[in-house]
């Protein structure tokens, strides 16, 4: 559903005007507030769970120094729970980290190869040290970009196109639209935002991985079923 399309929808549930034929350069000021709550909930949601549709990966090639560091993708918000920092010449063992102040204020004085390599977050941007000099470096994240452009099909955080779509699921940028809207004109929003809060937590259980399941655990059958039903006598 392209950004049109949603608030189309959205207009028609809550009766405020005729449904709007475009949003980028409209002179209706309540399209114009809609497209900005639009924009505002969007980024809401695409901060309150680990969406796998906004994972990426974040990679960069090391360049052999004693340290070195790269700012983050454009589009970084945060790395996954216990992601790991992976280097490509180690394909068993992660680098170790994210290292503390004074870990790293040793690693930095110390001679020698670090097996396997260690790492930081400071300053906006992936420290590493250790690292062989071509090795390609990459940790996975969660990309704040849940708008996809019209045009290109890029990445982006913010609404600005017609045709805009989104990597969050559609239904859930409408409910949270309408009870903002609601909120926004000063009347009751209690019951919408309920339903928008449910329905979050219905698709970020859908969103996340399944358990492991077991294929080893061994079948044991009813013994009643195996069992004779009567009585076995043995002549003398």
């Amino acid at each position: 559903m392209t950004a049109l399309e949603l608030l189309q929808r959205t207009v028609r549930l809550l009766g405020i005007t005729s449904p709007p034929t475009s949003l980028v350069g409209t002179d209706d000021d309540q399209i114009t507030n809609l497209l900005e709550i639009l924009t505002d909930v969007g980024q809401d949601i695409a901060s309150r769970h680990d969406w796998s549709k906004l994972a990426g990966t974040f990679s960069f090639v090391s360049d052999g120094n004693n340290s070195q560091s790269a700012p983050f993708a454009s589009d970084w918000s945060r790395s996954f729970p216990n992601a790991s920092v992976w280097r490509s010449g180690s394909l068993l063992v992660p680098l170790s980290g994210p290292c503390p102040p004074d870990i790293w204020h040793r690693l930095l004085t110390l001679p020698g190869i670090r097996f396997p390599g260690y790492w930081r977050m400071f300053g906006g941007e992936i420290e590493i040290i250790g690292v062989p000099a071509s090795e390609t470096v990459s940790v996975e994240y969660v990309s704040d970009a849940w708008v996809i452009d019209a045009d290109d099909g890029s990445f982006k955080d913010t609404v600005s196109k017609d045709g805009d779509t989104f990597r969050i699921p559609d239904r859930l940028l409408r409910l949270a639209v309408i009870w903002q809207w609601r909120s926004f004109k000063g009347l009751s929003y209690a019951e919408e935002m309920s339903t928008f809060e449910k329905q979050l937590e219905r698709d970020i259980a859908a969103d996340r991985s399944a358990r492991p399941m077991s294929t080893t655990t061994p079948y044991v059958p009813d013994a009643r079923n195996l069992a004779w039903p009567g009585l076995v006598v043995v002549s003398p």
